[in-house]
């Protein structure tokens, strides 16, 4: 049992339950509802709306407690009360691990016990059921959570208790209701469900009013918010008017609930919400009646602003101040809303940086920049971006590095909202093409570079950066400048050229954006050495939408080895490289091209055929994942050994008992000991096969000169319902991220659990390939990866060249075993002769395009040899 140390921790989240063993236990668990809007609205445990998981049955009989509270069958036996700590230490292990799902079906068990104990409908088993809901919530199984909650909170009014304890508990309950329904965007079942459990809190009201007041009055006011979400978006007339209807109303019962003698913080609470609301119910009004809804908003904002500021209550009082400078530049005061502004940033940005403050700062800053571009306000708008850059750049350096996978993938999509307004900005003419390429850029590889960090304080067991760290490094960046395209200019030799590929910023839905805002079609950026006017060009290309449909038909005809293949590929590049942008290259020996979107998704060896059917065959065409990978950089020529890992030995498959725990079975790969068996003797490379090829050994290698590795691996992509899609090929485990769904499968895998036998993000993070050359993934997909807007792909690439490998080869989809093995054995012959990468890859695809042998068996095809893509330093490995 707990020490009585951590007991008393423990209890100041809240007060203590009846002083059984059991109810103490239970107290620890339900403490999570004290904290619950915490929790709810962190990004790494709130889940998207999803259906339900089916891993673990939950199915029970219907709940028929009578109209009657029936006693309890018997109370816990000591057996049954350290059974259920047990699970609870377990279950409390399980999510410090993140491991939700896990943590539901083993928190069911312990609900199972209570209610074999005590019956269906005890106080306990309602208490247990809440605690199950959010536990089910968690796990991403939002409607188990609701019915479970459901269930619970009619357990506990039937027994009508207005201990304080079951009224916090109440309260709980429907606050995690609130945020289920909210996401579900169901606010019918949310305002039915709060009004029949109404008879119940109004009970709490008179027998514990002094506790239950606050406690209501935040629901109702979280209500307000709940019910008018989406009114902006909403088209119908009618239900917006409700949702209104809904909101003031929810508003009007919190003043009611402290008997009409609010708090000045509740006051204020009241008097921001109704700003808010008025302030957006403008946004979608005409003439007098926006005008007078906008008054009133600046009235109601203003006064919840003296009342913050009057209560020193310095954070609230920033979000008033926040709120009325968007009414005021809705109002059309832009001088008094932008010294609200900076002065507002002026404080946000004296703090030490904090991840808790990431949003609210970009959201600052961003909402600055585009108040600067609205006011038309040509250098407030460059300052604004300028800073919201600088801002980002040390974000992503300093602070992402010591956070998880998931929330990352909450800040990332929340920063790549900024080339948007950079987008925006260039769209309407303020910004230069070098300043909106240079925004575009900075997102891109300020991302890169914090990885390196981030994994190598994870090889070196470094701890997440100190805050004086990160403010020192936030004064060096607001003093610097980040000027990535004269860095690359400088970078580019005289005859180089690099082409930058950027899809158009998505719009959205923002009522401050014009259509005249929103590019459409994907543009082309052309760099080159040197100053001048020529040194940066724009084109405009294809529309994104047709480059996506024909991107979409390439690629599907390619994974199929259709005949049509060859033609899909010209009918989009046609499209995609523009006689200006064909001229442009005409003047050029080396090409480095960088792809946005699902462009990146376009091998470079199509490229390079399709420029040299345009007769310009002898320029290098070299892809781009990093600005490092510009320009001439020199090798070191380490003398040490290769490693070849092959044919591991995945083991008969097993029979499946049931959907939940079968797991994929990985089917032997013919041709990957005879590829295994040529490379090694081509490098002379040390060879880790058959049995040997465990997960372990991989993660042994140290340092090669070269790496080769030829098994099953991939990318997961993630399905709608938030889980990976090859969740259910690991026996319904997550062994993958979230960020980089990305594996490789070692001996054993199809009869031992995935932890032991599949390599993920979380393995490859720690590996050291520092004085790697290259690293060859000859597997399916490996070149793969989730795509952010401006990030490019969180895929093997970025790990592996973040742990140290200087080049990587890697595949764009499934590729044919057989022919794989032969292209491998071209290349490393090319590349054993002192042959650049990139061109020992080009005379490798040249031999199965061209040799009649090869074209015989059909391997001209692009499925055939196009899928592999090569990246990073194109200098030799070997010297000729």
């Amino acid at each position: 049992m707990p020490s009585k140390a951590k007991r008393k921790r423990r209890r100041t989240t809240r007060e203590a339950y009846p002083k059984s063993e059991i109810l103490y236990i239970l107290n620890i668990v339900s403490g999570i509802f004290a904290t619950c809007s915490l929790m709810l609205l962190n990004p790494t445990i709130a889940p998207a709306y999803t259906k339900s998981s089916t891993d673990k049955p939950t199915k029970e009989k219907p709940v028929s407690c009578g109209l009657k509270a029936p006693s309890n069958k018997r109370s816990l036996n000591k057996k049954e009360e350290t059974q259920i700590s047990s699970i609870i230490t377990e279950v409390e292990s399980l999510e410090s691990k993140g491991l939700y799902e896990q943590a539901a079906n083993q928190y069911f068990d312990a609900q199972k016990i209570i209610m074999d104990a005590e019956g269906s409908c005890s106080v306990n088993s309602g208490r247990f059921r809440l605690v199950y809901g959010s536990k089910l919530y968690r796990a991403f199984r939002l409607e188990e959570a609701e019915e479970q909650i459901k269930k619970g909170l009619e357990i506990l009014q039937l027994h009508s208790v207005g201990t304080r304890e079951t009224c916090e508990e109440f309260n709980g309950g429907i606050e995690f209701l609130d945020e289920i329904y909210t996401k579900k965007q169901d606010f019918v079942s949310l305002s039915d469900i709060f009004f029949k459990k109404w008879p119940f809190l109004k009970k709490c009201l008179e027998t514990q009013g002094e506790v239950t007041k606050p406690a209501l009055f935040n629901i109702f006011i979280r209500l307000s918010g709940a019910f008018f979400s989406g009114y902006v978006q909403e088209d119908n007339e009618a239900l917006r008017s409700k949702r209104a209807e809904l909101a003031f109303d929810s508003l009007n019962k919190a003043y009611s609930v402290v008997g009409g003698k609010p708090t000045q913080m509740q006051l204020a609470d009241i008097l921001l919400k109704e700003g808010y609301f008025k302030y957006s119910m403008a946004g979608v009004s005409k003439n007098n009646k926006r005008s007078d809804l906008l008054l009133r908003a600046r009235e109601a904002t203003s006064q919840a602003l003296r009342i913050h500021t009057g209560l020193n209550e310095l954070e609230r009082a920033e979000g008033s101040a926040k709120q009325l400078a968007y009414i005021l530049e809705s109002i059309g005061d832009y001088s008094q809303a932008d010294k609200i502004y900076r002065n507002l940033i002026a404080r946000a940005l004296d703090k030490p940086l904090r991840a808790t403050s990431i949003s609210e700062n970009y959201s600052l800053l961003s909402g600055y920049a585009m108040f600067t571009k609205n006011w038309d306000n040509k250098i407030h708008f460059r300052t604004a971006l300028l800073m919201l850059r600088q801002w980002e750049h040390v974000a992503l350096k300093a602070l992402l590095p010591s956070i998880t996978p998931k929330e990352r993938i909450e800040y990332l999509n929340l920063f790549s909202q900024s080339e948007g307004v950079a987008a925006r900005g260039f769209a309407t003419g303020i910004l230069s093409s070098e300043e909106y390429l240079d925004s575009f850029l900075q997102l891109r590889y300020s991302l890169i570079e914090s990885e390196i960090i981030a994994l190598r304080m994870s090889i070196k067991n470094i701890s997440p950066l100190a805050p004086n760290t990160i403010d020192t490094l936030a004064r060096q960046m607001a003093a610097s400048d980040i000027d990535y395209t004269n860095q690359i200019k400088r970078s580019l030799r005289e005859n180089d050229l690099f082409i930058q590929f950027i899809e158009p910023s998505p719009g959205g839905y923002n009522t401050r954006i014009s259509t005249n805002e929103i590019e459409t079609k994907t543009q082309a950026f052309v760099v080159r050495n040197g100053g001048g006017s020529e040194s940066l060009l724009a084109y405009k290309t294809c529309e994104k939408e047709l480059c996506n449909r024909l991107m979409s038909e390439a690629l599907r005809s390619s994974s199929q080895g259709l005949g049509d293949a060859s033609q899909k590929w010209r009918v989009l590049l046609d499209n995609l490289f523009s006689p200006e942008l064909v001229k442009q290259i005409q003047e050029s020996k080396q090409v480095y091209i960088g792809l946005d979107g699902l462009l990146q998704r376009v091998p470079i060896g199509i490229i390079r055929i399709h420029l040299e059917s345009k007769g310009l065959g002898s320029r290098r065409i070299i892809a781009v994942q990093s600005v490092a990978d510009i320009g001439n950089h020199e090798r070191n020529m380490q003398a040490g050994d290769s490693t070849v890992f092959y044919s591991p030995e995945f083991g008969e498959s097993a029979k499946c008992t049931s959907n939940a725990s079968c797991q994929k079975q990985w089917k032997e790969l013919v041709y990957s000991s005879k590829e295994g068996e040529v490379v090694s003797g081509i490098l002379s490379a040390n060879k880790v096969f058959g049995k040997q090829a465990s997960k372990s050994s991989m993660l042994s290698i140290k340092s090669p000169k070269v790496l080769h590795i030829s098994t099953h691996a991939g990318f997961a992509e993630e399905t709608t319902d938030g889980r990976s899609r090859d969740q259910s090929e690991f026996g319904g485990r997550q062994v993958l991220d979230g960020l980089y769904n990305i594996y490789i499968v070692a001996t054993g895998a199809n009869v031992s659990p995935p932890e032991s036998t599949i390599i993920t993000y979380r393995d490859l993070a720690g590996w050291d390939l520092s004085g790697t050359s290259l690293a060859v993934v000859s597997a399916c997909e490996t070149g793969l990866g989730g795509s952010m807007r401006g990030y490019g792909l969180f895929g093997m690439h970025r790990i592996l060249s973040s742990v140290g490998a200087e080049s990587t080869l890697l595949s764009m989809w499934k590729v044919d075993d057989e022919a794989t093995a032969v292209l491998m054995s071209l290349f490393y012959k090319s590349l054993k002769e002192g042959n650049l990468l990139d061109e020992a890859l080009a005379k490798a695809q040249d031999r199965m395009i061209k040799d009649p042998e090869y074209a015989a068996r059909g391997w001209s095809n692009p499925y055939y040899w196009a899928g592999w893509q090569i990246a990073g330093k194109m200098t030799p490995v070997f010297n000729k």
